[in-house]
């Protein structure tokens, strides 16, 4: 083989390999979230458990009731058992997440549930207070159940997962930390993108922050997706760019 036929034989195995590695870059992507859409509906389904044999009442995000050091503080020890005992479940696909089965593991869930469900009795939001910028738990529990459309409340999403201590809350996302519509304040969005904005606002509190994290085929200019839960089972994605206009339809600030 002659000089100029292996530049030829290199130059046409370079071009197959820019062809073929994306395919399967985006192979992995779809398969991954089909594999989180799964695992939302298998979370889904152990709330709806929990919330059965709770009077109707929604497992709380958090229950500040509780000290740190209680394990059912956070909501997947809560829905651990109904989930049939599988922490797999409990880590979106393809992220580096763990099982956030601690207070101090707290950061590295990369499902996150809806903050509008967690519980301070002392220190959280009224339902009827106008202003809940930033709230991060109400005064009682909440039955979703009684919620106008329970279609339209988004229970779980895919968040940002890493230490606590770097600021990281991946078992919640907060639908208040957002920019507020006010035309519609129930379908206000919660900070979301496909990159990963813990690290872009670590000046901030890792309680301000808690976003909504389109980990799927990310592209950094928010065009990946995010899967969402609601409240009456059914998932649908959504690219960070359609949650960020806030007219999805979704009931972010369902309370």
């Amino acid at each position: 083989m002659t000089l100029i036929e292996l530049i030829v034989v290199i130059a046409i195995i370079a071009v197959l390999v820019a062809i073929i590695f994306p395919a399967i870059a985006n192979a992995r992507q779809a398969a991954n979230k089909t594999a989180a859409i799964s695992q939302e509906r298998q979370l889904g389904l152990a709330a709806e458990l929990y919330s059965n044999d709770s009077d109707g009442y929604s497992a709380p995000s958090t229950n500040y009731t509780l000290d740190p050091t209680d394990p059912n503080r956070i909501w997947p020890n809560l829905l651990f058992g109904y989930a049939g005992d599988n922490k797999a479940a409990f880590i979106a696909k393809g992220s580096k997440g763990q099982y956030p089965g601690s207070w101090h593991l707290r950061g590295w869930g990369s499902f996150g549930m809806n903050s509008a469900t967690a519980v301070d009795p002392d220190f959280g939001c009224e339902e009827t207070d106008k202003d809940k910028t930033s709230c991060y738990a109400f005064t009682t529990a909440t039955n979703i159940d009684k919620a106008a459309n329970p279609a339209l409340v988004p229970l779980f999403a895919t968040t940002p997962e890493g230490p606590a201590e770097k600021n990281y809350r991946g078992y919640e996302f907060n639908p208040y930390n957002g920019l507020p519509r006010r035309d519609d304040l129930e379908q206000s969005p919660p900070l979301v993108s496909d990159r990963d904005l813990v690290q872009e606002l670590i000046i901030l509190p890792g309680d301000y922050i808690k976003p909504v994290f389109a980990r799927y085929n990310s592209t950094g200019l928010d065009e990946g997706v995010a899967p969402v839960l609601f409240a009456d089972g059914h998932a649908k994605v959504y690219s960070a760019k359609q949650i960020k206009t806030g007219k999805t339809g979704i009931l972010w600030r369902f309370r």
